[in-house]
């Protein structure tokens, strides 16, 4: 490989046959050597920093997801329950959240 070509072509004459995980591998170790190249930290502290940020978005997101999501089981738990009957099930179980 050369550093001047795409990464997932070889030099004249050689094929590529990586297979899709191999292919994601090399992009996410190119993409680490970029960032590091391009703020002079360490890989190793470029990669650790990419996990960390990376999970806290998915925590931050999952966070969100679940206080949106509260208001609704609290219905549905309501809705099934014996404290609504008759007309207007829904009605109710919103007035009792």
């Amino acid at each position: 490989y050369t550093r001047s070509t795409s990464i997932l072509t070889r030099h004249k004459g050689q094929e590529n046959k990586m297979a899709p995980s191999q292919e994601e591998g090399t992009l996410q170790r190119h993409a680490t050597e970029m960032h590091s190249d391009s703020t002079g930290m360490p890989h190793t502290v470029v990669e650790s920093t990419l996990v960390t940020y990376r999970s806290v978005g998915i925590g931050i997101f999952g966070v969100l997801m679940r206080y949106a999501g509260m208001p609704l089981e609290k219905i549905a738990l309501y809705m099934n329950s014996s404290q609504v009957s008759g007309k207007n099930q829904l009605r109710q179980a919103i007035k009792l959240t």
